[in-house]
């Protein structure tokens, strides 16, 4: 490939287009931080002065950011159609597949590989690649409402079919578009910020989105890796910051439980010895609602979103006690917040109704729940303070270590609601940098403090909020208590592509091992207790729910190591299921495989990665006992069977290098 870096963007200015190849550059400085080449390059144009912020990864991989701020005494012409990658990308070959009639689908021609986002119904499929042909006229995706994945997530792979192809990700917690064309024997690249279309006030600066790209040599997913390794050590949290421990196991209780309840649960959890690290206390514990909220399901707790303060009628000593018995018990804690939304009944509307963007169609008969809801503005600094307020509370006074925001609105619409025709998108984009403001305060402030990202499960993952948390809760599919497992299965197979740490829920039934290992990931939480806490008439083999959390901690390290798809991307119950997870450094990793519900095959064979030829390697099936020794160059030739006589069953298998 001849493009090594991100080297072209573009963008319209007063109806004339302009990029990094014909203006004017002022200044270009460089230097070293934390083992990668950061480059600024500043460009003018008027009274504007772009800035790019670059950073090499090695590897043919880099990050790019641009800044764009007015100078001036007056306000700028308008700027538009804002790219912040617009090139070609060489592949050696933009072979097509075959049209109609032929088979449309085989393993030749160029293709793009989306991937799926989280939706409404929630689906198998999140998280998992798409397989698209480049379409005569370009290929356009984009996210939607502005959440950055929901129903599609902000990374792609293109490949041709032979030998090469990209990873591409974009960098924006809003309304993001990615754009692919034939360019000869490359592909024309263009993606940014949806729909913009404004001008800067004097001494107004912005930034838009930001872009992460790697090329790679080999078969399609040979870049799996080397993007993982890069999120892992540059971008994520755990990698920079909290390497030393591992993504949370975390026991999930309900806020509208009473305290007697939780502290009860806490001590139960001790006396089985269950090993739960984190406390999580998840929605129902704050405004003033009066009705009975045992549960999720119970009571009108959710329309009290926006009052965050701790309801006294539960809580009298306002959660202090429980994270108190939850920290006594070696646990860490977690709080559940949704700063972002109020219902427009909640008090604080009345009190400070120029700090929310209320829905523009607030006057008509609610048509959707949104209407009923009014949007923080984080566009402005005093909703910023306001937000660093409420967390920072919380974070102090219940010694939180763990502060989880969820996000279940779609803000496009409010944001749209705000501009007008020759400021569209401003509000959008000073949102977001509001946001990220809001998050790098808190762990400037905190440096020790988690931040698990949550909207409406995993919408609202991207470069920018892996850079500043983790998604624990990548899926509301797990809030079924009796989800299929095997959709747990696909997103962590689909999700493990790009991302080193994500999280997943049990639900239901955690002594069901088939369940429990389907919810395997760098981090895992389960809420069972806290679904039976007002019940009598279910029992768990506690004896089973202990020697599974102990074989998940055994083997959870891996989950952050180098990945491999070795059965595909299956979303359907009547195939095989699993992942391989390896550790070069040692030779050693982790092989999970399921027979799903529907198979009929009974034997699968498999093909690991990251073998070698010239060594031989110990593989050891945990759940039969059954030991093989294969040399590297056997394995990589022939693969090795696993067998499964039953339906709905598991193996765990673990090997190293001898």
């Amino acid at each position: 490939m001849q493009n090594s870096v991100i080297t072209n963007f573009s963008f319209v200015y007063d109806g004339k287009k302009y990029s990094s190849l014909n203006l004017d550059k002022k200044k270009t400085d460089s230097f070293v931080k934390d083992g990668f080449t950061v480059t600024k390059e500043t460009y003018s144009l008027d009274s504007i002065v772009i800035t790019r912020e670059r950073k090499e990864f090695g590897n043919n991989a880099a990050y790019s950011l641009l800044w764009f701020e007015n100078t001036g005494n007056k306000k700028s012409k308008v700027l538009s159609d804002i790219c912040d990658i617009d090139q070609p990308m060489d592949i050696d070959s933009t072979e097509d597949i075959l049209p109609p009639p032929f088979c449309a689908y085989g393993n030749i021609g160029t293709k793009i590989y989306p991937t799926v986002g989280c939706s409404d119904p929630w689906s198998a499929n999140e998280f998992n690649p798409r397989e698209d042909r480049l379409n005569k006229n370009g290929n356009r995706y984009s996210c939607t409402g502005g959440r950055s994945s929901q129903v599609y997530a902000p990374f792609f792979e293109v490949h041709n079919g032979k030998d090469k192809g990209f990873i591409l990700a974009i960098g924006w917690t809003g309304q993001w578009f990615a754009y692919f064309k034939k360019d000869k024997n490359a592909i024309l690249v263009n993606s940014g910020i949806d729909n913009l279309n404004f001008y800067l006030k004097p001494g107004e600066k912005i930034r838009t989105a930001s872009i992460l790209y790697l090329e790679y040599s080999g078969p399609r997913g040979a870049g799996y890796n080397q993007f993982r390794r890069i999120v892992k050590d540059y971008f994520s949290p755990y990698g920079r910051k909290i390497s030393k421990e591992p993504a949370p196991l975390s026991m999930l209780m309900w806020g509208g439980a009473t305290p007697e309840y939780l502290i009860g649960v806490i001590e139960k959890a001790v006396k089985e010895k269950l090993g739960f690290e984190y406390f999580w206390i998840d929605a129902g514990w704050y405004g003033d609602y009066e009705s009975y909220c045992p549960d999720a399901y119970t009571g009108d707790w959710w329309k009290y979103v926006g009052d965050w303060h701790v309801n006294r009628r539960i809580h009298n000593k306002e959660l202090r006690d429980v994270m108190k018995a939850a920290e006594n018990a070696g646990m860490k804690t977690m709080l559940w917040l949704e700063p972002e939304r109020a219902y427009n009944e909640a008090n604080i509307i009345a009190e400070e109704p120029g700090l929310f963007i209320r829905h523009p169609d607030k006057n008509n008969p609610p048509l959707s729940p949104e209407r009923n809801m009014s949007l923080l503005d984080l566009s402005l600094e005093l909703g910023q303070k306001w937000m660093i307020n409420i967390i920072s509370h919380y974070v102090e006074d219940l010694h939180l270590t763990c502060y989880r925001q969820d996000f279940n609105l779609d803000p496009l619409v409010f944001w749209n609601s705000r501009d007008t025709a020759d400021r569209m998108g401003i509000t959008q984009i000073k949102y977001i940098m509001g946001m990220y403001h809001v998050w790098d305060t808190l762990l400037e402030k905190y440096p020790e403090l988690l931040i698990d990202n949550c909207a409406s499960g995993g919408r609202r993952i991207d470069i920018e909020t892996l850079s500043r948390s983790v998604p624990l809760w990548r899926s509301d599919t797990y809030c079924s208590f009796n989800f299929n497992p095997n959709w747990a299965q696909s997103h962590n197979i689909g999700i493990s592509r790009f991302l080193p740490y994500s999280g997943c829920g049990i639900g239901r039934f955690p002594d069901d091992k088939y369940r429990f290992r389907s919810c395997h990931a760098a981090g895992l939480q389960t809420d069972f207790l806290g679904y039976d806490a007002y019940k009598d008439d279910i029992s768990y083999d506690m004896s089973k729910i202990k020697s599974l959390v102990e074989e998940y901690k055994s083997v959870r390290d891996y989950y952050s190591c180098d990945y491999y798809p070795v059965f595909g991307f299956p979303t359907d119950d009547t195939t095989w299921g699993g992942w391989q997870f390896d550790r070069p450094e040692t030779g050693s990793g982790i092989i999970m495989a399921f027979r799903r519900d529907q198979c009929l095959a009974d034997k699968v064979r498999i093909f690991p990665g990251g073998i070698s030829a010239d060594k031989k390697y110990y593989f050891e099936n945990i759940d039969t006992g059954e030991v093989l020794n294969i040399s590297g160059s056997d394995l990589i030739k022939s693969g090795f069977d696993i067998h499964i006589p039953v339906k709905r069953d598991s193996r765990l298998i673990r090997y190293r290098v001898e």
